[in-house]
């Protein structure tokens, strides 16, 4: 009866450290032509807690804004990517790893966008193996790249509000386990916290596609242009890249996008900015203005952190002076050391003195 005992103990131990559990997130926005037509394109990425799983079937749901995004699902390009795209080992006629099948169902305003990938029932028999299904790591992998149709006309203003369906995508990703057999992940999956509800489909920066916008005129071609004022969402950490001294213009401007570390918008020496709309920061370190940057912008009460070199001179006769000040809200003045190692004239407004 003891020996039992402790058999059962080692059985449910190994099971709660081994259930295969997955995680999805969005990555690599951008703003692209396709067909003449602008598209917001994205990859959703997919990583696994355990290695050695290879995907059977995937279904993966998007909530989004159909006054945004064309209501039709043809008109929406879904790719499977990497270790999911090629070709598998059917000796009769070689298909596609995985098939993708897409429809929209649901109601306005917030329309669901449905991708099912499925893997080939002809090669099922093969068991798992990397030259017939792809196989979930344990790093983030994209699995498919959407190209979502922005609806005529575009202004670029409006917002994507695109995010995963997630009661929908719990309870149907499954792995092949052995020849013809297939194991349910287990549930609910984990979802990452940036997404594109509040993203403006203007312009967008990521690292890896940098800077894009509406309004190009070339096929597969990225565009930007800061002479165009158009609403903007920042992703990833960027810096503003307009020809010195002259005016990059922002409708409204969104740095981040709930993500777990906020991303930060850099304005560099020289370089200017204007924001006509709204500017959301969501906080002090994801707005910088370094020396001799330059914002405009008429939001109230935006945190930010502002750059200024003052230059100075142990030589008096040099007279290199300045007008400066403390902050003027009461809380945030730093009473202490602020000014150590200056040496300073006062001035009296009253009196002009």
């Amino acid at each position: 009866m003891k020996k039992l005992f402790i058999s059962f103990l080692i059985l449910f131990f190994s099971v709660g450290i081994y259930a295969q559990q997955l995680s999805y997130r969005f990555a690599n926005p951008r703003i692209i032509r396709l067909s003449a037509v602008d598209h917001l394109q994205f990859d959703v990425q997919v990583k696994c807690n355990v290695a050695g799983t290879y995907l059977w079937a995937a279904q993966i749901k998007l909530n989004f804004n159909n006054t945004t995004f064309n209501n039709t699902a043809s008109t929406w390009s879904i790719s499977p990517q990497g270790v999911f795209s090629g070709l598998n080992t059917n000796t009769d006629v070689p298909t596609a790893k995985y098939a993708v099948n897409k429809s929209i169902t649901g109601s306005a305003p917030n329309k669901v966008y449905n991708i099912a990938l499925t893997g080939d029932v002809n090669v099922a028999g093969n068991g798992p193996n990397a030259d017939d299904f792809g196989e979930i790591s344990t790093d983030w992998t994209t699995i498919i790249l959407v190209s979502a149709r922005l609806l005529s006309p575009i202004t670029g203003d409006n917002l994507a509000a695109i995010d995963f369906l997630e009661s929908g995508m719990n309870g149907f990703q499954q792995y092949i386990s052995g020849p013809s057999e297939y194991t349910l992940y287990t549930n609910p999956n984990i979802f990452d916290s940036r997404n594109f509800t509040n993203a403006y489909t203007g312009r967008f920066y990521s690292t890896s596609k940098g800077w894009s916008q509406i309004g190009g005129g070339t096929n597969n071609v990225q565009y930007n242009n800061w002479a165009t004022s158009v609403s903007t969402t920042v992703w990833e950490d960027a810096s503003i890249t307009q020809t010195d001294v002259t005016a990059g213009l922002v409708n409204n401007l969104t740095i981040g996008n709930g993500s777990a570390t906020n991303p930060v918008l850099t304005i560099p020496a020289n370089k200017w900015l204007t924001v006509s709309g709204t500017l959301t920061s969501p906080d002090a370190a994801s707005l910088v203005i370094e020396s001799g940057g330059s914002l405009k912008h008429i939001t109230d009460n935006v945190p930010a952190t502002i750059k200024r070199v003052v230059t100075g001179s142990t030589d008096l006769s040099d007279m290199l002076y300045h007008f400066v000040s403390v902050p003027l809200t009461a809380a945030a003045i730093p009473v202490t050391g602020l000014f150590v190692g200056s040496y300073l004239f006062d001035f009296v407004e009253s009196t002009n003195n």
